[in-house]
Formats: structure tokens, C-alpha cells, sequence
């Protein structure tokens, strides 16, 4: 019974303590004498915070099959084949591998270039009144002469955008059909 009781005791006998202090700081105060200054700080509201669908880990865009005909440069997007849009929002980086198939024979050396271009007004703009090409990912292959098939060198780039028009131009003299693979991740 001692034993059960204790706790009720000890915790009692605590409270009668507390009671008792700011009983006795009451009235030093009461007294003019020197009181405790207290602070209460409210802290705002937790912030709260929507997450829209699970984080994707990794994502594959193939944009196959694009004829591009010959004579393009990187001085006149005009000549640029438009092959769609990329979709990176929620990936940090990407792998870019374009690759594919010369139609006819070459003779003398050439590139296809696979040129991502920012979806934002601005960027698109200066690359369209201007010829001005601003924050653009690339992956070129070279061609040459002799070979029926091209690829280039995957490199993984940052994204720094969540959409980009994706565009293909082929500087040789023969038309080539071009596949590019956007490999995401995080």
C-alpha cells in the first residue's frame, strides 16, 4: 500500500513546491520588489507543403523516326526539324543518344544534332526573331563518309527546365532518319 502511494505523494509534495514559488515571486512583486520577466513566443503555423504524385525515378522519351533533311545549320533554325516536346519536370538530369540511319551515300563528312531548347516564351522567342540559342541542351553524331549508320556519345546534361521543344538539323548532304532517347533521373 506504501508503495502505490508514494508516487501520489512525491507528486503532490511537487506541486505544493511550484505553488508555493509563484506564490512567494507574487508577492516580491506585490512588494515592489524585483519580479522574473517572462517572454511567450508563439511560433507560426506549421507550413504546409502539397506533393503532386510520387517522385519518378527514371523515364525513357524516344522521338524515332525523324526524317531531316540535309543542308541544316546551327545558324538557321528555320531548317530545324521540330520532333516534340521533352517533359522533365521532376527530373534533375538527362542522357541524351541520338543516333540513326544515312539515306544515300555520303561523301564528305557531316553532323546531325539534336538541339533542346527551353520551353519558356523568352527563350523561344530570342531563338526565333533573333537566331539566338540560350540555355539549350545538345547531342551531336558525327557522320561519315562510308557509313550507313551514325550514334553519338550519351552524355548526361541538368536540366534546368521543366519542358523543351526538341529539334533535330542534319549539316551533311543527304537526308538522314535520326532517333533520339531522352534517358531521366533524379
Amino acid at each position: 500500500m506504501v508503495r502505490r502511494a508514494l508516487p501520489v505523494v512525491l507528486a503532490l509534495a511537487a506541486t505544493l513546491v511550484v505553488v508555493l514559488a509563484f506564490q512567494d515571486e507574487g508577492s516580491a512583486q506585490s512588494r515592489g520588489g524585483p519580479g522574473q520577466r517572462v517572454e511567450v513566443i508563439n511560433f507560426p503555423e506549421v507550413q504546409k507543403v502539397e506533393v503532386r504524385g510520387a517522385p519518378r525515378q527514371a523515364m525513357l522519351a524516344a522521338f524515332e523516326n525523324q526524317i531531316v533533311s540535309a543542308h541544316g545549320s546551327s545558324r538557321d533554325p528555320g531548317s530545324w526539324r521540330h520532333a516534340g516536346v521533352l517533359r522533365t519536370d521532376g527530373f534533375g538530369w538527362v542522357v541524351l543518344s541520338l543516333g540513326g540511319e544515312l539515306q544515300g551515300v555520303l561523301t564528305e563528312p557531316g553532323a546531325a544534332v539534336a538541339v533542346l531548347v527551353p520551353d519558356a516564351g523568352s527563350v523561344l522567342r530570342a531563338l526565333k526573331e533573333d537566331g539566338v540559342l540560350l540555355f539549350p541542351l545538345q547531342s551531336t553524331a558525327t557522320l561519315v563518309p562510308g557509313h550507313e549508320y551514325f550514334t553519338s556519345q550519351p552524355e548526361r546534361l541538368a536540366v534546368g527546365f521543366p519542358r523543351y521543344q526538341v529539334y533535330l538539323y542534319n549539316t551533311s548532304a543527304r537526308t538522314i532518319e535520326a532517333h533520339l532517347y531522352a534517358y531521366l533521373g533524379n
